[in-house]
């Protein structure tokens, strides 16, 4: 290449700065990630305890049904 050319190949410092760059944005969407994953965790906790609550109460049914067949006997 003569002294007279444009520079076509990234120089170190140019790839460095590229490589710094990725890496913050890849840290960003890793931390982004992580919140989603958190709240998703909290949705299923809460989804657990309504189901739980669920199937109590229709436990307490089936004993309240069981008993009223057996008062009829």
């Amino acid at each position: 290449m003569s002294d007279n050319e444009p520079a076509t190949k990234p120089t170190l410092e140019t790839l460095l700065e590229m490589l710094r760059g990725m890496r913050e944005e890849t840290r960003a969407g890793f931390a982004a990630m992580e919140r989603r994953f958190d709240d998703v965790g909290r949705k299923i906790d809460v989804m657990n305890k309504d189901v739980l609550q669920l199937r109590a109460d229709v436990a307490g049914l089936d004993r309240r049904i069981s008993n009223l067949e057996g008062s009829r006997v």
